[in-house]
């Protein structure tokens, strides 16, 4: 990863942390489903303290690794049999709130709970 993506990792970190605080609710739409059922297009968002939704896919996907298909929308999910939303959710809160060891923490994991809108 070159300086320019680490540079980029950080601010949305950064932002995420500004936006979600542990405890929060990360809310996921399904955008697209492919006919295989194996890829999905999902977005993130969570309640800004205006009230109103603010979209997250941008730094999620960022701090994730997962392409945003700005086409049909959503961040993009391969595999199936199991709830992707929750996995993004849990993934963004592991890696916005590790440990300092790096081990994993299931209260870590856990930190930000997840909806399906």
């Amino acid at each position: 990863m070159g300086a320019k993506e680490v540079r980029y990792k950080q601010e949305a970190m950064e932002m995420l942390h500004k936006l979600l605080k542990q405890g929060d609710t990360v809310y996921t739409v399904l955008r697209h489903v492919s006919k295989s059922g194996m890829q999905r297009r999902i977005d993130c968002y969570c309640i800004g303290e205006d009230r109103r939704l603010v979209f997250l896919s941008g730094y999620v996907g960022t701090v994730l690794g997962l392409r945003h298909d700005y086409k049909k929308g959503g961040l993009v999910v391969n595999g199936c049999g199991m709830d992707m939303g929750f996995h993004i959710v849990h993934s963004l809160s592991s890696a916005m709130f590790r440990v300092p060891n790096g081990e994993y923490s299931h209260e870590v994991a856990y930190a930000l709970k997840h909806e399906w809108i």
